[in-house]
């Protein structure tokens, strides 16, 4: 029985951590999606651990402040690149 409910306990919080992958793509998408880079933005939610994502969220959000959505997605495009060199994803846009 403890089994099951730890069972219980992991779906929840895979679920939680889904719901919290969603809400950053969709701030990726809405933020700084210039019509180029969905693609990319979808695989960095999905493989990025959820704090790397934050923070480089962060940091775009600090660095875009004042710019264009072009220049916003180059901001974070730089630096969601940053922590996906490190884990091996490439982005062709």
């Amino acid at each position: 029985m403890t089994s099951s409910m730890s069972g219980i306990n992991g779906i929840e919080a895979f679920n939680e951590q889904q719901k919290i992958r969603g809400n950053l793509l969709l701030r990726l998408l809405k933020q700084f999606n210039e019509g180029r880079s969905k693609s990319y933005y979808c695989i960095a939610a999905t493989v990025l651990n959820i704090n790397e994502l934050e923070s480089a969220l962060t940091e775009a959000d600090i660095k875009s402040q004042s710019l264009d959505i072009k220049d916003k997605a180059n901001a974070n495009a730089f630096s969601v690149r940053c922590i996906s060199v490190e884990k091996g994803i490439s982005h062709q846009a």
